[in-house]
């Protein structure tokens, strides 16, 4: 009886047109709109901006190197000097 009832149920609801291994799952999908063209003038702006700021970056990187240039050679100049005063020192202490 279970038989005939489940074979009815396949035939009424036409179960058995159905491949055997076809997924009863099939998502929708929707359409993607296309975007939207980029205004020409921001992204102009934007790229001028982004290499006014690389350029700036750089220029302050030379100046970081350049004043510890400056910053090397008058430590060494420091250096110089305070030994040239202690030998006058020593000088005039042994004349």
């Amino acid at each position: 009886m279970a038989i005939k009832t489940l074979f009815i149920y396949f035939v009424v609801f036409g179960v058995q047109n159905q491949p055997v291994g076809s997924s009863a799952y099939k998502p929708q999908v929707e359409a993607i709109s296309p975007t939207l063209p980029v205004d020409n003038a921001l992204e102009n702006q934007i790229r001028h901006s982004r290499d006014e700021l690389v350029q700036n970056i750089h220029r302050i990187d030379r100046e970081i190197t350049n004043m510890d240039h400056t910053i090397e050679k008058l430590k060494r100049k420091q250096v110089r000097l305070f030994n040239v005063c202690i030998r006058s020192s020593v000088q005039l202490e042994f004349s």
